[in-house]
């Protein structure tokens, strides 16, 4: 994905989400926080959380339900539960999905087709035209 950033902002375009090491989220209890990895295994930021590798395993394994893809996933999360033919977006999420391909080529996964929407800019009828 880094590649890809740079191809942007080389191209003079906005870089629009960032990768993490992991992309994911943790929900239990109420608590929706962000994984990662340490010294000694992995940490859920600001709570007490704390997992070694063998727990986190086994915790993905009997309850995935207890993990949500971040920003950088959930496409793809959202491409294999309900595949899409065409994605229709604005200029940035264009941008967006972009940065996402070589997530979906890793994985082997059908990439929609990109269609920009319609864009229009409405104006009063007291705006005229300046010449």
């Amino acid at each position: 994905m880094e590649e890809k950033n740079e191809k942007l902002r080389r191209s003079a375009n906005h870089v629009q989400v960032f990768a993490r090491d992991i992309n994911f989220f943790y929900l239990d209890k109420g608590v929706r926080g962000r994984i990662e990895k340490t010294d000694e295994g992995f940490t859920v930021v600001d709570t007490n959380i704390k997992f070694s590798q063998k727990e986190i395993e086994g915790l993905i394994e009997s309850n995935p339900e207890k993990f949500s893809p971040n920003v950088i996933l959930r496409p793809v999360y959202q491409e294999i539960i309900l595949p899409n033919l065409a994605y229709v977006g604005g200029p940035a999420e264009m941008i967006y999905w972009l940065q996402l391909k070589g997530i979906f080529d890793h994985f082997k996964l059908p990439f929609p087709v990109l269609l920009p929407r319609c864009l229009l800019v409405c104006r009063e009828t007291t705006t005229r035209k300046v010449e």
